[in-house]
């Protein structure tokens, strides 16, 4: 098997720099989308505990939005969604805490 040389060790190395630049990019913009759709996911859980919402599941299971989609009015999407971005928010910081320590 043959040595690495000093090049290809570089070149592996430019690699994997290039690789994280890019995935921070991409990360940078997904926290912008994230942070600019705070506001309105606020309203969307305001929204899902509030009396309005137990109107209008009734009113859906009686058929009258049978015609828009309005899977907000299921008791699970939108509470699935709400444990699914508290998972992602501890990963996150579970991955920036791994990052600062390193």
């Amino acid at each position: 098997m043959s040595k690495i040389t000093a090049k290809q060790e570089i070149q592996r190395l430019e690699s994997i720099y290039n690789e994280t630049e890019a995935l921070l990019q991409d990360l940078e913009q997904v926290l912008l989308r994230l942070e600019d759709n705070a506001p309105r996911f606020l309203q969307l859980q305001e929204y899902y505990y509030s009396e309005a919402w137990g109107r209008d599941h009734e009113a859906a299971a009686a058929g009258a939005f049978a015609d828009i989609e309005c899977g907000i009015l299921s008791e699970d999407l939108f509470y699935n969604q709400l444990g699914d971005r508290q998972q992602y928010a501890i990963r996150m910081m579970e991955i920036a805490l791994s990052i600062l320590k390193s």
